[in-house]
């Protein structure tokens, strides 16, 4: 069964004020929980900017800082219904993200100790066996199936970001939108397909 993706405006920008109340966000985030994806859509244009800059200055980049900010926003919408009535989501996000990008900075400076200590050594050759082979063709057709239903702007967007490598703003150039609303575009579409191929990715 196919995941009805958020349906968000497609750019709200200007309706906006530039900053919401504590009172307000906790309205947002209780109208989250009960689904409300117009208030989820709020929340994102509202934090997106000073999460990715937040982000930023812990892992040191910006590509990486906005994946682990469209993370965090995926992450609040799929556990909407776990969060405390009257929380504040401004918090909740940053703590999802901080701990996002520490655990990417570990993993990274992980990563830099095995290859200091591996250098020398002979790289060893990795073996796909046919069954893996399957479960990654089965996992390929799975996902361009859930694409395909993807709407037509969000299945645009999920493309360029995932298969062709531009970054947002790149996006935002080619299709003529807002690097915010191409955020917008990519947590909402993200959020979908991760729904769609939940019973492929349960063992990650």
């Amino acid at each position: 069964m196919v995941a009805r993706p958020l349906s968000l405006p497609r750019d709200r920008s200007s309706t906006f004020v530039a900053e919401t109340s504590p009172t307000l966000d906790s309205q947002l985030l209780d109208r989250m929980v009960a689904g409300d994806a117009g208030a989820f859509a709020i929340l994102l244009d509202q934090y997106w900017r000073p999460l990715v800059l937040y982000c930023a200055r812990i892992v040191g980049s910006r590509a990486n800082a906005e994946d682990i900010a469209q993370e965090a926003f995926v992450r609040l919408w799929e556990h909407r219904q776990k969060w405390k009535p009257r929380s504040s989501p401004r918090a909740l996000l940053y703590t999802i993200a901080r701990n996002q990008a520490l655990n990417q900075r570990k993993s990274a400076a992980a990563r830099l100790r095995s290859l200091v200590h591996r250098t020398g050594a002979a790289p060893r050759r990795w073996v796909i066996t046919p069954a893996e082979r399957t479960e990654a063709n089965e996992l390929r057709d799975a996902l361009e199936r859930a694409i395909a239903h993807l709407p037509a702007r969000q299945r645009e967007v999920i493309t360029l970001s995932r298969f062709d490598g531009l970054t947002r703003e790149e996006i935002a150039a080619v299709t003529d939108l807002s690097p915010q609303t191409v955020a917008n575009y990519l947590v909402t579409a993200l959020t979908a397909l991760r729904t769609t191929l939940a019973a492929y990715l349960a063992d990650d």
